[in-house]
């Protein structure tokens, strides 16, 4: 079998679980699997989506990691959308929290600044 079949096989099996368990959930009020941390799906599904990481997209994470205080906007949106924490991307940039928080404000990308965002983007 080849890495993209098994890549599409993994994704339909977190498909399938999704819909089949989390759909009618009265739990997922989110559209990310991270805020089911104890429910035994939600961390099925973790287990089965840390086996997807691509070496393209690792390299592109290490790279990013790599610049420190100078990552852009662009690179510490794609960290967050790579589930990286915020404290993980601070203590990459090596900053203080007052100075990453006042970055977050300045860039619009604080916790919610950035959920509304991305419901604007759903809504485009």
């Amino acid at each position: 079998m080849t890495i993209s079949k098994e890549r599409v096989m993994k994704l339909n099996r977190i498909h399938d679980l999704y819909k089949n368990n989390c759909d009618g959930c009265s739990m997922n009020t989110r559209t990310s699997i991270k805020e089911c941390k104890d429910c035994p799906i939600g961390k099925n599904i973790r287990s089965i989506g840390s086996n997807l990481s691509t070496p393209r997209r690792d390299k592109k994470i290490s790279a990013i990691i790599a610049k420190g205080q100078d990552m852009t906007k662009s690179d510490i949106v794609f960290l967050l959308e790579n589930e990286y924490t915020r404290k993980e991307i601070k203590k990459f940039i090596g900053i203080s929290n007052v100075e990453f928080n006042e970055l977050m404000f300045r860039w619009e990308l604080t916790k919610k600044q950035y959920d509304i965002n991305k419901q604007l983007e759903k809504l485009i």
